[in-house]
This record gives C-alpha cells, structure tokens and sequence, in this order.
C-alpha cells in the first residue's frame, strides 16, 4: 500500500498507477480490520494483549498518510486506535524489545505533534497515561526516530495540551497551567546547545545535537506565544530565537537524514520570522525536503507561512498614525499569529 501510493506520487496522470494505489489501500485497511477483531477476541478470552505487529501496522497508515496526505480527518482515527493498542501494551512484557521500543517512540513523535494542532481530537487522557509512563521513557531512549530530542517531544505534547488550559484560564494571571508552563520555559533554557569548535566532531552526532536545538528554540518560541498573546513577532525576546533557530538551521546540511523530523519546528520558526533572509531560508529547507519526501504537508506548510508572511507585509498593517493604533494593530497581529498556531488546519509532521 505504502509502495503503491509513494510510486502514484511520481505518475499524477497515471490512471492505472492511481487506481492501484486506492486498491492497496483499501486492501491493507481490511487486512488490518481483520487483526484488531482477533486482537478483541484475544483480549476477551485470553486477557492478551495480541501481537505487536498490529500497532505497528497502525502507525505504518499514520506514515502513509503523513507521506501522501489529504487530509487531517485520515491520520486522526489511526493515532486514536494506536492509542488504545500501545496502551493496552504498557504491563506485558514484549517478546521483542527493539520492537515495542520502537513502536512507543514511533507514536510518540506522530502523537506530539499531530495533537500540536489536532488535540481537541484524539484521545489525550490515554495519550498522557503513555506518555508518562516510566516504562515509555525507557523505550524512547533507543532513538530510532527522536534521535536525542525525546524529551523535548515530551515537552511538545505537554505544552500543546497546557496551551488550551492557559486561553481558557486568560484572565487568572498565575493559573496552574501558566506556572508549568514557565517552569517549561525554564528547563528549555538550561538545555541550550552549545556547538563544539572542534573540527572532528562526530557527524552523526554533531546533526542530531542540532536537530534537538531546533526543537527547542522552536518550543520556546511557542511557549512565549502561548504566555503572551500580545508579545510581537518583531519583539527582542523572539527575534533572539529565530536568529538562533536559522543560524543552528545553517549548520544542517540539507541531505542530513534528521532534516526528516524538521517540519514542525521550520513552521513554528517560521510563524515569527519577519526578515526576509530568515523567511528564505526557512522556505528553502523545506523546499530541499520535499525534494526528497514529495510529501504535501511540506507544500501546505510552505504557502501557509508565505500567506502570513504577505499578509504580514502588507501595507495596510504598515502604518499607523497614532501610537494607540500601532499598539493596537501589534496586538492584533501577535494574536493573529497565536490563532495560526494553534488552529491550523494540517498536521504539521513529517518522518
């Protein structure tokens, strides 16, 4: 199925080529109706848990659909059922380790970030019993995905959910979810980065310690979003992290395999770039990983940050009269900008 749709991409005007890949997956949804009954039935009578190989198959669709995406409605359901699967799995011992290992960190990065903009939609009270689970953070430690970065994937999915918390407790300055997420914001600031001078630093190593600083400029970036609705694209405290964020960008090569993961933070990074040479480059890598994913969340990400960048630049928000009216039109830019965050309308996530 996954095959089938990869190769449609390449032949658009291949009716025959487009038809099989409908079949396959219809074919592969099926297959996999078929296990989860057994899985049920299995749980009924033997209070097993089934074969690990099952939500593995579930999140090989979350990967078919992150790489052929239509639509956010496709992806939902499939985290929904890995969910109830994976948790199911949490007190049975694996016959395979590397497996288990590797399926728990596999929906914990598609969960993340897929509840960065869809949370109101999946099952997040049985997300979080994964996520916090000790046994969970053990698993991640493989770093078939995630690389170095799992805690702050764990970071993204916490801040996602406190950020509904923190818009419908606006008016109380010192709610509970406001206080987590500061003391967030200040753990982030203590694993901050800093490069080896040396020349001979292990490649590997050295691409995916910069992965994990994009990550992390990128969640400070949305938490002080979160905070404070008012604080402008344009302020010092942000500007500081974009120019940051795009120089640690630069020391990437575009063929880096962890360029693979970077999707979320080039948006979040993206969504308070105001200069031209940070907006261009933010463009540009995401242009050099469609090349090689051909994947339309990666199109869709690229014209929804050239849409607010335009709008951003339009001159009707460039001139003001009066010192009120320009605090007034920053104020409605930055909430502008909250509101694209947290309500857009794809799945901001490639692997």
């Amino acid at each position: 199925m996954i095959a089938s749709a990869d190769l449609a991409k390449y032949c658009r005007d291949d009716v025959e080529v487009q038809a099989v890949a409908v079949e396959y997956y219809g074919k592969a949804v099926s297959a996999l109706q078929g296990s989860l009954n057994e899985e049920l039935t299995a749980m009924a009578t033997c209070n097993l848990p089934g074969s690990d190989y099952t939500p593995l198959a579930v999140l090989l669709l979350c990967l078919h659909e992150c790489q052929n995406f239509t639509n956010s409605t496709r992806i939902v359901p499939h985290l929904n059922a890995a969910t109830a699967l994976l948790l199911r799995r949490l007190h049975y011992t694996p016959e395979d380790l590397a497996l288990r290992s590797f399926l728990f960190e596999l929906f914990c990065y598609y969960f993340s970030l897929v509840a960065f903009s869809h949370g109101s939609r999946l099952s997040l009270p049985q997300a979080s019993a994964i996520f916090n689970s000790p046994i969970v953070t053990q698993y991640l430690q493989q770093g078939n995905v995630m690389g170095t970065s799992q805690r702050l994937f764990m970071c993204i999915f916490r801040i996602s959910i406190l950020a509904e918390k923190v818009t419908s407790e606006r008016q109380f300055h010192d709610s509970p979810a406001r206080t987590e997420l500061t003391v967030l914001e200040q753990q982030l600031l203590t694993w901050r980065l800093e490069l080896p001078l040396r020349r001979d630093a292990d490649v590997t190593w050295l691409n995916d310690a910069i992965t994990s600083e994009l990550y992390r400029l990128a969640c400070l970036i949305y938490i002080k979003k979160v905070l404070d609705p008012a604080l402008s694209d344009h302020s010092p405290p942000i500007q500081a992290h974009v120019v940051a964020f795009v120089d640690h960008l630069g020391h990437l090569p575009p063929d880096a395999p962890s360029n693979n993961i970077l999707c979320w933070p080039l948006v979040v990074a993206g969504l308070s770039a105001v200069l031209s040479t940070h907006q261009r480059a933010i463009s540009t890598r995401l242009g050099q990983i469609y090349d090689i994913w051909r994947s339309d969340i990666l199109c869709q990400s690229a014209a929804f940050l050239r849409q607010k960048w335009r709008r951003d630049r339009s001159p009707n928000r460039c001139f003001a009269s009066a010192s009120h009216r320009e605090q007034e039109k920053n104020q409605n830019k930055s909430t502008v900008a909250v509101n694209d965050i947290l309500k857009l309308q794809f799945p901001v996530i490639l692997v």
